[in-house]
């Protein structure tokens, strides 16, 4: 007699019975007939290293079941936001998502198949068990840091990515942006030279030109 493996893929939800099998049904339809199988696992969030749980329901009445397998491939998502913390009057954001595979789907794990799985109000075999989640990707956050790491950014956004940012933000700020970038970074003595008004003779005696229209000083 024919053996058969019940694989299940990690990270989805095999639709493929109900709690109650149509043995009529499996029993009379042409053709070759597969194994059927639920499965669901349990928290959506397991660390790097961890186990997951899972509970799954199989069956087949045409082949004699050998084992379980449960596969899995491992993806890699990065979300990247970078925000400017010193501007008063706007909120600058910059963000994207990529997602990437990092392992393409291979067995994990194996589990014995035992006459003692069998459910009499399920219909069905009953396995209840975990699997090992890769530690090879342990994740990571980089958020808000104390000292700022240029590798680092370049790292994680790219050669041009910061440049792209700043050249943005700054054809946005006013007056009061500057203020408030200078002021958090202890240089208040600073920005008041960088906007002191400068004197035009050219226009006549007395005459004073300000870098930020007198308005956005509050004057």
């Amino acid at each position: 007699m024919k053996k058969i493996i019940i694989i299940m893929a990690a990270g989805v939800m095999l639709l493929t019975s109900c709690a109650k099998h149509d043995f009529f049904d499996e029993d009379t339809i042409t053709g070759k007939v597969g194994p059927e199988a639920y499965w669901e696992v349990g928290s959506a969030v397991v660390s790097a290293g961890g186990n997951m749980d899972f509970s799954a329901q199989y069956y087949s009445s045409a082949d004699k079941i050998d084992h379980s397998e449960v596969w899995y491939d491992v993806e890699e998502t990065l979300d990247k936001i970078v925000t400017c913390p010193w501007t008063a009057t706007f909120t600058y954001t910059l963000s994207s998502n990529t997602t990437q595979q990092k392992r393409v789907s291979q067995l994990i794990q194996e589990y014995a198949h035992t006459e003692d799985l069998w459910s009499d109000s399920l219909h069905a075999y009953l396995l209840e068990g975990t699997f090992p989640v890769s530690g090879t990707l342990a994740p990571f956050e980089w958020k808000q840091p104390i000292q700022f790491d240029s590798a680092k950014m370049v790292q994680y956004f790219g050669d041009t990515y910061m440049q792209e940012f700043k050249d943005a933000v700054h054809q946005k700020m006013k007056y009061a942006d500057y203020r408030k970038m200078y002021v958090g970074m202890g240089k208040l003595d600073d920005f008041m030279q960088f906007t002191d008004s400068t004197e035009d003779k050219n226009q006549g005696e007395g005459v004073y030109v300000y870098h930020f229209p007198k308005n956005a000083q509050g004057e």
